[in-house]
């Protein structure tokens, strides 16, 4: 490597160090990583590698302990996945800082113990023959055990399974065989799915809890009705039953969306599946308790845009569902039950979080706000409820005076607010019970 690079600016390390530190804070969960943002970190590094050896930056970066982070940096990176990714599945979703270092502190020991009696002895020494035909026959090995829990779904008679409800218990088979996107057109960022059944029998419209349903009601219907799924999360926000206000998110999306409905006159029955904090612009899935901070003024405002939005949606030949919004809960790993069977190893964990489960009556005053904006849009633009119907989820998922986030051993919720596959199919089964039994 030659001593002197005279295209390269001076101090470049330096810069690429600080660009390299800086990518700590830069690089966050938002942004497209990998992608563009990958070059960031990755042109650091070689400003930092091509610089001369006496640069200070590279003298600096060649101290015993940093070369000695480097001399296990591979075995480092092995490890410290695994251990972060079993500490999540054991503590929760969220790691505390001292439980971070105390796995990082696990990290570095197991690397260097790798290093020195395991990665050493391979790379370095005689019988190099023997060493490559032990490597490959633990792979192969690993291979066909890799194959082995594949094929039995991931080894369910493990006692662990037993133990625990595993948060996949809500998954089925995806409906994707019964789906084509071909729909009217729809402005960039909207979604429009379409089954294959040859007679379109409703639409529904809203958010990702409209996507939910629609998946839920192909499940429930082996997509033999035929339903679009008009949404999804545009520029201009989602299409919301949002009009006449000062407020303008939402309402370009809601505003295409009736004209994407005018195409289809076929469609008797429209389904509003939109999520309470989207109609109230909540910051987060789980911030209910926001709400309480809304004054007089701002849930009138709310009321009289959403009793527009749903008048315009009306008419006299079209049936408007609303699909009550489903309780909230925290994001579901941090409620999975993790018991060991151990008791040493079990008492470290930490009791799930309260609101993994909560009672009907709590969720029913934090709702209280959203269900009386739904009343008063009913009372108001249809009291005989022929036209404008409202269907309640609440009793489907939960049971007597408790609202959980599973049932018989199944969960019914995937993340945070939304409905799992198997908690959509029952839902959707409900809604079309309803509506079969409906005058």
């Amino acid at each position: 490597m030659p001593t002197q690079r005279r295209w390269l600016p001076r101090h470049a390390a330096s810069v690429g160090l600080v660009i390299l530190v800086a990518c700590l804070w830069l690089i966050a969960p938002t942004r497209a990583f990998p992608g563009f943002w990958a070059l960031l970190p990755v042109l650091a590094t070689l400003a930092i590698l091509l610089a001369p050896p006496d640069d200070p930056v590279r003298a600096w970066l060649g101290r015993r302990p940093l070369v000695f982070i480097g001399q296990i940096s591979y075995p480092l990176y092995l490890w410290h996945w695994p251990l972060l990714s079993l500490g999540t599945l054991f503590y929760g979703a969220s790691l505390s800082p001292l439980q971070r270092l105390g796995l990082l502190a696990a990290s570095l020991c197991l690397a260097w113990w790798t290093s020195l009696w395991i990665e050493r002895p391979l790379r370095y020494g005689g019988a190099a023959r023997l060493k490559v035909s032990l490597l490959v026959g633990v792979m192969v090995l690993q291979a066909w055990g890799a194959l082995w829990i594949y094929r039995q779904h991931g080894w369910p008679q493990r006692e662990f399974l037993q133990r625990n409800i595993p948060l996949g218990s809500g998954d089925l088979p995806p409906s994707q065989a019964t789906i084509e996107r071909k729909c009217p057109s729809t402005p960039a960022g909207f979604e429009c799915w379409r089954n294959l059944a040859p007679t379109l029998h409703g639409v529904v419209m809203g958010d990702s809890k409209g996507k939910a349903l629609f998946e839920g009601l192909m499940r429930a219907t082996d997509g033999r009705e035929g339903w679009i799924y008009l949404g999804g999360n545009a520029r201009d926000g989602a299409p919301v039953p949002r009009a006449g206000g000062t407020s303008l998110l939402h309402q370009a999306a809601f505003a295409q969306a009736l004209k994407t409905l005018e195409t289809l006159p076929e469609a008797k029955t429209v389904v509003v599946a939109v999520a309470l904090r989207t109609i109230y612009g909540l910051s987060r899935d789980d911030s209910l308790h926001e709400l309480e901070a809304f004054d007089a003024a701002q849930l009138a405002q709310v009321q009289t845009e959403f009793t527009e939005g749903l008048r315009q949606l009306l008419r006299p030949d079209r049936r408007v569902w609303i699909l009550v919004d489903n309780p909230t809960f925290p994001h579901p790993p941090r409620c999975l039950g993790r018991q060991t069977g151990w008791a040493a190893l079990d008492a470290l964990k930490a009791p799930p979080p309260a609101d993994c489960s909560i009672s009907l009556e709590t969720h029913l005053a934090r709702t209280r706000v959203y269900r009386e904006l739904l009343d008063h849009a009913q009372r108001t633009l249809d009291p005989q409820g022929r036209q404008l119907r409202i269907f309640d989820s609440t009793p489907l998922l939960c049971s007597g005076t408790r609202c959980d986030m599973t049932r018989d051993g199944v969960y019914l919720y995937d993340f945070t607010d939304h409905v799992s596959a198997y908690g959509g199919r029952w839902v959707a089964r409900g809604l079309l019970e309803a509506m079969r039994s409906s005058p």
